[in-house]
């Protein structure tokens, strides 16, 4: 039997499969397809329903109802040339979760609309292809999850049925991987890397998990309850990128850019309370109120002798402090390697 999926790519899989069935399935049949049990395809089939899927259903001679979807009459809903050209584009950005369910179903979706276009005609299919060969992405930097397909899947599926989860986690500055219950709220993309956002019974608060460092995620039958109040943009927003914590105050950061930068850092939409002050000599104030963190820092140094940080005298302290650092690597011959001859 086929390992579970999420139910948002399930219900996908079942049209699928319903749509390909000459004859119908039966409730039997199509659980057995997508390896749950039939209370399961009740529910997902209701679902559809109500969104108006056209189904056609026999009742065979013992009373034994068969499911499917006659092609013919989803006609109605073919996509045009600019929601196909859209899709294409968009498909792009799931590279990462290449191999999961969910790149599958859009994958072999993005087929069916390609054949639905060609229908229209030769010249739609070139001008579509043409399309996708003037827009390109960058993948510097992404992450390869190909291997990751089973945790992924089991992390959404622990985000729609609300199911505290076990993972094994090894963080950045750990030495060993330990195990997290976690009740997982909503997985972040940030540069083609993939985060999970959620509570950690552990350490009794909100934590954001790599998934790159996650090796293992197991569904537990207990479920969790979301807080009603609690806002994941809300809570995102106290962080400058992914990670965000709550042990650490909201602070007003000014950082002080000019030269090639002052004009780069505007161009850009870097945080929801950014604020840019211009300056008579050409420089620029850039303001965010967040909590300062290791990724701020990052950033800040990323833009090099151009960036002086104004306040908080904490966060100067640290890059101050980087900047030193990174001088003694380079100028102090204990801390040079020697290269090799």
């Amino acid at each position: 039997m086929p390992p579970k999926i999420p139910h948002t790519a399930r219900q996908w899989k079942l049209i699928e499969i319903l749509k390909k069935s000459k004859n119908g399935m039966t409730l039997a049949e199509i659980a057995d397809r997508l390896g749950v049990d039939e209370r399961t395809v009740r529910r997902d089939l209701a679902t559809l329903i109500k969104s108006e899927q056209p189904f056609q259903i026999s009742t065979e001679a013992h009373g034994l109802k068969r499911w499917r979807i006659v092609e013919n009459s989803l006609t109605s809903t073919a996509f045009n040339f600019e929601e196909v050209a859209a899709f294409s584009l968009g498909y792009r950005f799931l590279a990462p979760l290449k191999n999961s369910s969910l790149a599958e179903a859009a994958k072999e979706r993005l087929q069916n609309i390609r054949k639905q276009l060609e229908q229209l005609g030769l010249q739609q299919i070139l001008i579509l292809n043409q399309l996708l060969e003037i827009f390109r992405e960058s993948t510097t930097g992404w992450s390869d999850y190909s291997q990751q397909s089973k945790i992924i899947e089991t992390l959404i599926m622990a985000c729609e049925e609300k199911k505290e989860t076990v993972i094994r986690y090894r963080s950045y500055a750990a030495e060993e991987e330990q195990s997290y219950t976690i009740h997982p709220y909503a997985l972040i993309t940030q540069m083609g890397t993939l985060y999970a956002l959620g509570f950690s019974c552990k350490d009794n608060e909100m934590r954001t998990w790599k998934l790159n460092r996650i090796t293992e995620a197991e569904c537990l039958k207990s479920k969790f309850k979301k807080p009603k109040d609690f806002d994941i943009d809300a809570h995102r927003r106290r962080g400058f990128g992914v990670f965000v914590f709550n042990d650490k105050p909201v602070q007003k950061v000014r950082i002080k850019v000019d030269g090639v930068m002052a004009r780069y850092v505007q161009e850009h939409d870097w945080h929801e309370t950014q604020h840019f002050e211009g300056q008579p000599d050409g420089s620029v104030i850039v303001q965010f109120e967040v909590v300062p963190t290791r990724e701020l820092t990052n950033w800040i140094l990323q833009l090099g002798c151009n960036a002086e940080v104004l306040e908080p005298k904490s966060l100067r302290q640290k890059i101050t402090e980087e900047i030193a650092k990174m001088n003694r690597r380079y100028t102090d011959p204990k801390c040079t390697k020697k290269q090799p001859k």
